[in-house]
């Protein structure tokens, strides 16, 4: 009885998502509600429990917007819908996934601002934000994700300090306003040169690359001192 209920739940999230878009090619047709097992529907993989496991409808042309109810999804590890032309908010109850460790929603059309919730799933590793009209500041609770391999929030319309953040691969490059990684009081006070930056790191290696060449130390100098200098790891000529 249980899992029929769960089974029921699952079915009734993937549907209220299924509503929010606009599906051109058909690629959602068979999530419906007089489908039983929703592990049958397209673009969906579960577990051999029937816990849906992900979501990858990437290149679909799909449209419209994301509902807040894909945070029902409790065991949800994969949500791959980058390349298509999603708008509205990223739903900050994704950030109730805390089984989540990828998640793409790359060259679409998300606006407002990066959810602070998205640091709360604890296996995070890959997170694509890139190529969307996202705005506002860079959340600094993303600090708290220690487990991610690759964090890119390139090309959007991001402003204020960069947090300091564990990624090995992490990349804001096109994002004009982006400033030091000091307080948004800090910044406020400034006038953020346009800059783009692509940073990456490994336990060997740390490359920094500023094609502005204005404002390097000005701009990662103290993520620098801190994270890496005190761990005597070769900074190449940046400062």
């Amino acid at each position: 009885m249980y899992l029929v209920v769960v089974v029921c739940s699952i079915a009734l999230s993937l549907i209220e998502i299924k509503s929010s878009l606009i599906d051109p090619h058909g690629v959602l047709v068979n999530w419906d509600n007089a489908a039983v097992d929703p592990c049958s529907w397209n673009l969906i993989t579960c577990s051999t429990d029937n816990f849906v496991l992900s979501i990858g409808a990437a290149n679909q042309s799909l449209s419209g917007t994301l509902a807040s109810s894909i945070g029902n999804l409790t065991y949800l590890q994969t949500v791959l819908l980058q390349n298509n032309d999603i708008r509205g908010n990223i739903p900050p109850e994704i950030g109730k996934l805390k089984q989540l460790k990828t998640l793409d929603l790359s060259n679409n059309n998300f606006t407002g601002q990066i959810p602070s919730t998205l640091s709360h799933p604890t296996y995070f590793q890959y997170l694509r934000l890139n190529n969307n009209s996202l705005t506002g500041t860079i959340p600094t609770s993303l600090a708290n994700m220690t487990q991610l391999i690759l964090l890119d929030l390139s090309y959007n319309n991001l402003s204020g300090p960069v947090p300091i953040l564990h990624a090995n691969t992490f990349n804001v490059m096109g994002n004009p306003q982006i400033c030091s990684t000091r307080t948004e009081e800090y910044c406020n006070m400034t006038h953020p040169k346009p800059t783009s930056v692509t940073f990456s790191s490994s336990e060997h290696k740390t490359v920094l690359e500023d094609y502005n060449k204005k404002d390097v130390k000005g701009l990662f100098g103290s993520y620098l001192y801190t994270k890496y200098l005190s761990y005597g790891m070769l900074i190449h000529k940046l400062l």
